[in-house]
């Protein structure tokens, strides 16, 4: 088998643009990386992966900026 499938997750922006840019490379040969076209939803209210906010069971709101409890809008 030459080609197989791989799902990548980095922990910032700047890393993610420069593998986009430039590619990869694994034992000398370079690997053309593309951006997943399906984004991961996340939940507004929880600030949870995997559902939103209509389906949320949390009682409280998490900030997405800080974490805290409360609303994002009220950071």
């Amino acid at each position: 088998q030459r080609k197989a499938f791989a799902l990548l997750q980095v922990a910032d922006a700047h890393t993610a643009n420069t593998l986009l840019c430039d590619g990869l490379c694994i034992k000398n040969e370079h690997i053309a990386i593309q951006k997943d076209k399906k984004e991961t939803i996340c939940c507004a209210k929880c600030q949870r992966y995997g559902h939103i906010v209509q389906s949320c069971s949390d009682a409280t709101d998490t900030c997405g900026t800080c974490g805290d409890q409360h609303c994002t809008t009220q950071y």
